[in-house]
């Protein structure tokens, strides 16, 4: 007998030269095996899920909806993005590309070398960000620019640069304190870290060796781990200073009954340790019978007395009427503010302004100012010796307008300066 096979399944294939008996057995052993193949086709046939009959995208920018992505197509999976040719192409996919000098407008005076995403909102509303790789030309700064295209427009709009690590403050480079004692110079501390808007941490270790005490308010428990000098078992202590060079404050913590309340004191010069001496305790101080505390008042009278007298008379000038000739004098000896009204009824008119009685005393100076009502609706004659900051000003005229000059002079010369500084509504 001829035994005969497939090629692929190594069925038993039929041959003339046998026995009909004999390829009958061999053919329907042949089909035994082919209904076993087919029936398990079909059970992976229906185990497929959708993806089987979906078609793979043929292109990088093949944006066929439905389409299956190999991986690689828009820079999913892949140790680089698609090339883009021109940054400009408004109908690019969405996605991440690497461009190296391309067509199109990049953001001025940057590598044109770096990436660029492209997020689209629909066919013709989207938006770029660029970010420069190797600026050798912009050292090591982190920059990213922005800009957007809109269907109104047809047009890109300009690029904008919203990030750039050079207008980071040096709080982003520098890192956090990783304890609430971290004492690592040029760390940034967390709100609570040192006490500050929390509550003081606790100090483990000996109090006396100063190169590791923190400079800052710390809890100390002598039943926890806090050792060394310590004045009471339990205290918040405060250090401040150079290096091994301090002052410390200890602040007794007793129990809420406790009549007594304590503080010391000590300085620490070089990591020599002096001595705690007590400050203060319940009791041993009376402020009525403190000398300094009675000087103090004396002193607090006199500060009242002072500030009573910042007060200063307003001498109002006779009003001036448009339409007449007169002077107006400012007797600057006698106060500090001066107002003058212009009544706006009739036309012309002048009024020469004088100052008089100005004080003179050597290496002092001398200031007034005057609050005029519509000054502009009349001319104002000054003195030839006043000298305006930016030039004689412009007045209002109107019922209810004001302006108010302020003037100085220096002891020791004949020039009064003059300006406006402030101008508004009459009330």
């Amino acid at each position: 007998m001829i035994d005969d096979r497939t090629a692929h399944k190594a069925l038993p294939l039929v041959h003339p030269d046998n026995d009909l008996s004999e390829d009958v057995l061999r053919l329907r052993s042949a089909q035994v095996t082919v209904d076993a193949l087919i029936k398990a086709l079909e059970d992976r046939l229906a185990a497929l899920g959708t993806a089987a009959n979906a078609n793979v995208a043929t292109a990088n920018n093949d944006v066929t909806l439905g389409r299956l992505m190999p991986v690689g197509y828009g820079g999913l999976g892949a140790l680089a993005p698609p090339a883009l040719a021109n940054v400009d192409t408004v109908n690019t996919p969405h996605g991440p590309y690497t461009v190296a000098s391309p067509g199109g407008t990049l953001p001025a005076g940057v590598n044109p070398n770096g990436v660029l995403e492209v997020v689209r909102f629909s066919a013709t509303n989207l938006f770029q960000v660029f970010t420069p790789i190797g600026q050798t030309n912009q050292g090591i700064l982190a920059r990213q620019w922005v800009r957007t295209y809109h269907a109104v427009n047809a047009a890109w709009n300009l690029w904008f640069e919203y990030l750039t690590s050079a207008t980071a403050g040096t709080a982003a480079w520098a890192n956090l304190t990783t304890t609430a004692l971290d004492g690592v110079a040029g760390r940034v501390l967390k709100v609570g870290d040192g006490g500050l808007l929390g509550n003081a941490p606790t100090f483990l270790g000996n109090i006396d060796t100063i190169g590791s005490v923190p400079k800052c308010s710390v809890y100390c428990d002598s039943g926890t781990g806090t050792t060394g000098t310590l004045p009471t078992p339990f205290g918040l202590m405060n250090t401040v200073g150079v290096g091994t060079t301090v002052n410390q404050d200890w602040f007794e913590i007793t129990s809420t009954g406790s009549a007594t309340k304590r503080r010391w004191y000590r300085s620490v010069f070089n990591g020599s340790v002096g001595p705690w001496v007590e400050l203060f305790h319940t009791g041993n101080f009376n402020p009525a019978t403190k000398a300094d505390l009675v000087a103090f008042t004396a002193f607090q009278e006199v500060v009242n007395t002072q500030l009573a007298s910042r007060t200063r008379a307003i001498i109002a000038l006779p009003t001036t009427t448009k339409g007449t000739t007169d002077t107006v004098s400012v007797n600057v000896g006698a106060a500090e503010l001066f107002t003058l009204e212009v009544t706006i009824s009739g036309t012309g008119g002048t009024t020469t302004i004088s100052f008089d009685n100005i004080p003179e005393t050597a290496g002092r100076i001398v200031s007034w100012q005057l609050e005029i009502r519509s000054g502009g609706a009349k001319t104002l004659a000054w003195p030839s010796t006043v000298r305006w900051t930016g030039g004689l000003p412009t007045l209002q005229s109107n019922a209810n307008s004001r302006e108010v000059l302020n003037f100085y002079k220096l002891a020791g010369r004949s020039v009064i300066y003059g300006m406006v500084v402030d101008a508004g509504v009459f009330t």
